[in-house]
Parts: structure tokens; sequence; C-alpha cells
């Protein structure tokens, strides 16, 4: 009896040494998957603000770009505006140069005897043709403006020569009213 229960001490030593063997294993694998769980959370939140950064980042390059073309947008209606100011100020220009025109063809009729006299009628016909030749440049003008792109510099610029055109054929329907 003695040898059977120095069997089973032996026996059960053995066990305890298996089960301390697998606790042991146990409690490394435990250590391990909380190893790679830390290096996990680590990573993760490595991509986390990464991605957090690329996030902000393409927020503030979609913002440049709103505003540019918020801009660009602005600045496309300040053309149009000023496309629209030099047709009006093109067809007053027009009526005005069509009114000159048929009341100096009327003054000329009635002041030119009807002998032809060729003096007086061919300054005035040399003067109708300036202003005719000062609205199809305005009328080219306007055309370059609407088919030139869309640039603020581009604008400001037509519009100047526009003005310049603009007084010479005022001066030019002045040398012609005097």
């Amino acid at each position: 009896m003695m040898f059977d229960i120095a069997a089973q001490r032996d026996q059960l030593k053995v066990q305890m040494t298996v089960a301390n063997n697998n606790s042991i294993q146990a409690k490394n694998q435990i250590e391990e998957m909380r190893s790679q769980n830390l290096k996990l959370q680590n990573e993760l939140t490595e991509k986390d603000l990464i991605s957090k950064k690329e996030l902000q980042a393409t927020s503030e390059a979609l913002q440049e770009k709103k505003t540019s073309l918020a801009i660009a947008i602005k600045e496309k209606e300040k053309l149009e505006e000023k496309v629209k100011e030099l047709t009006y100020n093109l067809e007053t220009l027009e009526h005005k140069i069509e009114s000159y025109r048929n009341k100096y063809v009327d003054d000329i009729t009635s002041a030119v005897p009807q002998t032809h006299g060729s003096g007086n009628l061919s300054e005035v016909s040399e003067e109708m043709k300036n202003l005719v030749t000062v609205l199809q440049d305005t009328k080219e003008l306007l055309q370059n403006l609407k088919m030139s792109p869309s640039r603020g510099d581009a604008g400001d610029n037509s519009y100047a020569s526009h003005n310049i055109i603009q007084g010479n054929s005022q001066q030019g329907i002045l040398a012609v009213v005097q």
C-alpha cells in the first residue's frame, strides 16, 4: 500500500509539474498576446493619426480650391458685367453715329447746292468714313473681348482700350459737328 501511495504521489508530482508547465505556457501565451495587442494598438493609433493628418490636408486643399473657384466665379461675373457694359456702350455709340449720320446727310443735302458742289461734301464724307472706321474698331474690340479667355487683367485693359476708342469716336463726332 505504501508502494501504491508513493506511486500515486510520484504520479501526482508529475501531473503537478505538467500542470505548472501548462500554466507557465499559458502565462507566456497571455503575455505574448498582450504584447501583440499593444503593438496592434500602437499601429492603429499611428494609422489613425496619419489618416487624420491626410484628412486635414485634403480638407485644406479642398477649401483652397473652393476659395479659388469662388474667386474665379466672381471674376467671371465681373467680366460678364464689363461685356454687358461694353455692349451697351457700343449700341449707344452705334445709335449716336447713326443719328449723326442721318443728321449730317440731311444737313449736307440741304446745304449743298444741287450743282455738284464738292469741297464741303468731301470733308463731311471723310469725317463720316472716320466715324464708321471708329465704329468698326469698337465692334472688333468687343468681339475680341468676347472671344478672349477670362482673365481679370485682360478685361481691365480691354475696358480701358474701349474707353480710349470711345473717347476718340466722341472727338471725331465733335469734329464733324464743328
